[in-house]
């Protein structure tokens, strides 16, 4: 039984190693669409209010280089406390080439916290993924990402983890 566990598992990490014909994204807009659960794991009174409801994404991606992605995210998320951020970062690609490529992003923009006090609050986002290509237009990724919106007392800031499936459709040619 263990045998065959390693086994599975080695057939799985040559997998997720394994080059694929994946296209050079450079100079590329892509749009992207995420969809998961947001659980707030943090924030003095956030907690309070809602623990776990659904969250979605929408943003654009422009890849700079073959390894590098800028990015606009805006956020819902979540729908009892009606947080919203809109980001502004990048995201690097660890292996562009293989099947399923792994990247790590970030953005840094402006949110609010709840649906009474406006959009002048820092926001934070921290995210990471596993890209697969569908087709030559489109990509399917598991992505969990971790956003802050920082909040004024006494309700405070708000901290949220989001597991999610995200859909990214590329528009125009592609090199190779």
């Amino acid at each position: 039984m263990k045998l065959r566990g390693c086994i599975f598992l080695m057939v799985c990490m040559a997998g997720l190693a394994s080059v694929s014909h994946a296209s050079d994204r450079t100079g590329v807009l892509g749009l992207n669409y995420t969809v998961g659960p947001s659980f707030i794991v943090g924030g003095e009174h956030a907690t309070d209010v809602s623990s776990v409801e659904p969250g979605v994404g929408a943003g654009l991606q422009m890849g700079i280089s073959r390894n590098i992605d800028v990015k606009m995210d805006y956020d819902y998320i979540d729908a009892d406390l009606r947080t919203q951020a809109l980001t502004f970062g990048g995201q690097f690609k660890f292996a562009p080439d293989s099947v399923w490529s792994p990247f790590a992003g970030a953005g840094l923009g402006f949110g609010k916290p709840r649906s009474t006090i406006g959009w002048g609050h820092v926001s934070l986002k921290l995210y990471g993924g596993l890209e697969k290509e569908l087709t030559s237009n489109v990509s399917i990724i598991p992505v969990i990402s971790y956003q802050y919106v920082e909040g004024p007392d006494p309700f405070g800031s708000v901290h949220v983890i989001e597991p999610g499936i995200r859909l990214v459709y590329y528009f125009g040619g592609f090199h190779r």
